[in-house]
């Protein structure tokens, strides 16, 4: 007979004993249990279940096997580790040296008879179990075969808002299942039942009716008795819901502005392979994308010779440097077109980086769930398999772990064994920062009988730092002196990083939008902005755009501006047809301005239009210079016009002064014998009549050509009134005694006026020659001047023919033609348009009072004193 098969019938001895005996190995590996022990420790204890008896019983540090003798018995006291609270027991270890095989320790186990063995196990674990449900921070309940609730922790309590009497004995189906959600909750308490553990994410109806969003896990597990019952695990996930929406919100708005840039936008990889660009960029340079992403696809946008200039550049940036450059760069057609190019380095969480740049970004970020589909079969498969560490430990600094569960892997990356055998303290592993604040906060809870609540990190096993989330309470004894400190840990850096995504995704699209010139907005479906950017802040008048966030163009813009952006928008939403381009004149902070602007819908990842997105550029400075272009062009072209109507109107009137001249003249030449001294006189008064007529035509011409040419400068002084209205006058004596006209000057003899002589004269005299022209024989003609507030009046009245009102309206225009005196005196219309240049240009104006038949009276008001 061998060694193997001598130790195989040994057991098989031992198997059939009612002594409780355990077998170990000289490292003291636990090999061998009987099933008596087994047995009467209920279920506790298991083989293979741990694989070093220090995890088991206590006393054996001590002992070293390998210098037992063989047959040589030890007596000493011990403890059973797995029963809570510990199980007092004595030992005898025996040495059994096997031939060919390594030695074997026998230990026998005598504790207290098997009943109170059994009861005080009971005790314990109904005990372990109570404390432990009460520890988890979320909803607990154990289910009986016919779906009945058995019990239940204080946290599906509160999830359910129920008291212990309310729900025992009732059915789990009818207590928190929403009437539309029955037949869900009916397949899953059969799967269940039919052995298969599952989760869910669903929604479940509190007492006061409410209904919220919770994860449904279910364990079936079998009694020791044999019966059926449920482990159901409830927890409230609304929280992780609304993150999921918010993420998909912010991706959303990011792809939006992706693709509605009014510029280019590439992302490239660390291999300076394209990953994505917008359609803006495509259309810049013709290229299809698939033509771009091929292998060197980006060097077909470089003209010849620059591709080393590219490569420059995105090593630059992966580099970590920000770029700006100007450049150019080759359309697929060939052509080459100038461009500006801004590029950043974008590190995404898995470390790789990118290169986010702009040819005048999006990273797709992932979306963390985190789920709890632990499984477990009773009260130490439950601990087994919660995504946490359940915990117990003394209350000292050192938080000297008692009792850890398997979570401990999962959150600080080391076995439980490591705390609970001392190699490590959990104080060890906390962060620094936090110890301080974490033992004040426990001595806070200790002193109150509180729960205890807290977030801080942790340094995991393999070097990372972890977030927690603690909660816990201390258990005291009968005279309120604390035993020990016992909770729950779980692992939330999945969900803190979440949490930072949202925060970093937020930043850089707002970024994004800061740094763009023009004005990005978002509005809900009530055209309620829920986003702007600085640009569209400051047109709206805010210095933060949060401000804006909530108000409507009713609350920045005019009623008539805001009613006609509505119904665009409403209309858009509705139809889904953006809005582009579409010029606006509006009333802003800074005044009325022109913008061109682009509307676009804004769809959720189902497709469905859930408001806007905007997008409008200040045109202002190009509406201006438009404008001032086309008042140049058409006062050039008026100009122009005026100009050829004048030459007209010049020619006309100087062809009849000069042929006058050429027939008396001619008369001359031949017959100047053949007059007697009355027909000479007259001939020669017409002589001088048409002579006068064309020195007024070029003394007007030279003066209009000079302010034509703009050599003309004004140049006042101070003049007595009086005396240039006089001097004036005397220059037409002749003509005024020829008509035997009467003339009067009201003028105050002190009377000063700060003016250009040449311009004022000019001004009188065109004034006075048409008084006379126009005014019959015996007629009178006035002058008149009045100072009033810094400005003089003067008028010059005559008794003449008067003016139609239709005559008035076109006095001061080119298109005017003179009519004759009541003499037939010649007229070109040139003097009245002089006489209307040189007021305004001494800073007055002109008006004109006339009616037929009964005179005129002209009146121009001009500055009296110096500026």
């Amino acid at each position: 007979m061998n060694a193997e098969m001598s130790r195989s019938l040994l057991f098989q001895a031992y198997d059939i004993l009612p002594d409780y005996i355990i077998g170990l190995d000289a490292k003291k590996n636990i090999n061998y249990l009987n099933p008596a022990l087994i047995e009467l420790l209920g279920g506790a204890l298991k083989p293979n279940t741990f694989s070093s008896v220090y995890g088991v019983f206590n006393g054996f540090q001590d002992i070293d096997l390998t210098k037992m003798k063989s047959n040589e018995v030890l007596e000493f006291k011990s403890e059973i580790l797995v029963l809570i609270p510990f199980l007092s027991v004595d030992v005898k270890l025996k040495k059994i040296a096997l031939i060919g095989e390594e030695d074997l320790y026998l230990a026998v186990i005598n504790p207290l008879s098997k009943k109170l063995i059994n009861n005080h196990f009971a005790e314990a674990e109904n005990h372990y179990f109570k404390q432990l449900l009460e520890s988890i921070p979320f909803g607990i309940v154990v289910l009986n075969e016919h779906d009945q609730v058995i019990d239940a922790n204080s946290g599906f309590l509160k999830l359910f808002n129920y008291n212990t009497e309310q729900i025992r004995h009732s059915f789990i189906n009818d207590l928190i299942v929403p009437e539309e959600l029955k037949s869900e909750g009916s397949i899953l308490t059969e799967r269940v039942y039919a052995g298969n553990e599952i989760f869910k994410e669903t929604k479940r109806r509190t007492s006061d009716g409410r209904v919220i969003d919770v994860s449904v896990t279910g364990i079936p597990i079998v009694t020791a008795s044999g019966q059926k019952q449920v482990f159901g695990i409830y927890q409230n996930i609304t929280a992780n819901l609304e993150i999921r929406k918010q993420l998909e919100q912010e991706k959303l708005y990011f792809q939006t502005l992706f693709k509605e840039l009014p510029f280019g936008v590439i992302l490239m990889n660390d291999r300076e392979e394209l990953v994505d660009c917008n359609d803006n960029f495509l259309s810049m340079f013709q290229y299809s994308k698939a033509e771009l992403s091929q292998p060197n696809g980006f060097d077909l946008i470089f003209p010849a010779g620059m591709e080393p200039e590219g490569s420059q550049l995105r090593k630059q940036v992966l580099n970590g440097a920000s770029i700006y450059k100007e450049t150019i760069r080759k359309r697929k057609d060939g052509q080459l077109i100038p461009i500006a190019i801004t590029a950043n380095l974008v590190r995404l969480l898995d470390g790789s980086v990118m290169v986010f740049g702009f040819y005048q970004n999006i990273s797709e970020r992932r979306i963390l769930e985190n789920a709890l589909a632990e499984q477990q079969r009773e009260l130490s498969a439950m601990v087994r398999f919660l995504p946490g560490m359940m915990y117990r430990c003394d209350a000292s600094r050192d938080y000297n772990i008692t009792f850890a569960s398997f979570g401990s892997i999962r959150v600080t990356g080391y076995d439980p064994e490591i705390f609970t055998e001392g190699k490590r303290t959990f104080d060890s592993v906390i962060m620094p920062e936090f110890k301080e604040i974490l033992w004040s906060r426990w001595q806070e809870v200790i002193s109150n009988n509180i729960d205890f609540e807290a977030e801080y990190q942790i340094l995991a096993a393999n070097g990372t730092k972890r977030w927690v989330w603690e909660r816990g309470r201390p258990v005291y004894d009968d005279k309120g002196q604390v035993l020990f400190l016992e909770g729950y840990i779980e692992d939330i850096t999945d969900r803190r990083q979440m949490q930072e995504n949202l925060k970093r995704e937020r930043d850089l699209l707002q970024s994004l939008m800061d740094n763009i010139p023009d004005t990005i907005y978002f509005k809900d479906l009530n055209s309620r902005f829920i986003r702007v950017n600085k640009a569209q802040a400051a047109t709206l008048g805010l210095k933060d755009p949060v401000e804006a966030i909530g108000g409507t163009d009713a609350d920045f813009f005019d009623n008539e501006h805001a009613e006609a952006s509505y119904e665009d928008e409403q209309k858009l939403m509705k139809s889904g047809i953006s809005l582009v381009s579409k010029q606006e004149y509006i009333k802003t902070s800074k005044g009325w301005r022109w913008f061109t602007a682009s509307k676009v819908p804004l769809r959720d990842i189902t497709g469905k239009i859930i408001g806007l997105a905007g997008v409008s550029r200040d045109i202002t400075d190009i509406k201006n210079l438009e404008e001032q272009l086309l008042d140049k062009e058409a006062n050039l072209r008026r100009s122009n016009q005026e100009k050829d109507k004048l030459f007209s109107v010049i020619a006309h009137d100087l062809r009849s002064p000069f042929n006058s001249f050429l027939l008396l003249t001619e008369i001359l030449a031949e017959d100047s014998y053949g007059f007697d001294p009355a027909e000479l006189k007259n001939l020669a008064t017409s002589m001088h009549r048409a002579a006068k007529s064309v020195a007024e035509l070029l003394e007007n011409l030279l003066s209009w050509s000079s302010i034509q040419r703009g050599t003309l400068k004004y140049s006042p002084d101070y003049y007595k009134l009086d005396d240039l209205i006089q001097r004036n006058l005397n220059y037409y004596q002749a003509q005024i005694q020829s008509k035997s006209l009467m003339t009067k000057v009201l003028v105050e003899s002190k009377m000063l006026l700060y003016t250009d002589q040449h311009m004022f004269s000019t001004v009188l005299r065109n004034l006075i020659s048409n008084a006379i022209k126009f005014t019959p024989h015996e007629g009178r003609i006035e002058i008149r001047a009045t100072q009033k507030e810094g400005w003089i009046g003067v008028e010059v009245i005559d008794s003449g023919i008067g003016m139609t009102d239709q005559m008035q309206q076109q006095l001061f225009v080119v298109e005017n033609k003179g009519r004759k005196g009541t003499d037939g005196e010649p007229s070109s219309g040139l003097g009245l348009i002089l006489v209307r240049e040189f007021v305004e240009r001494m800073g007055g104006n002109i008006s004109i009072n006339s009616k037929v038949g009964e005179g005129s009276v002209f009146r121009f008001n001009i500055p009296a004193e110096k500026p």
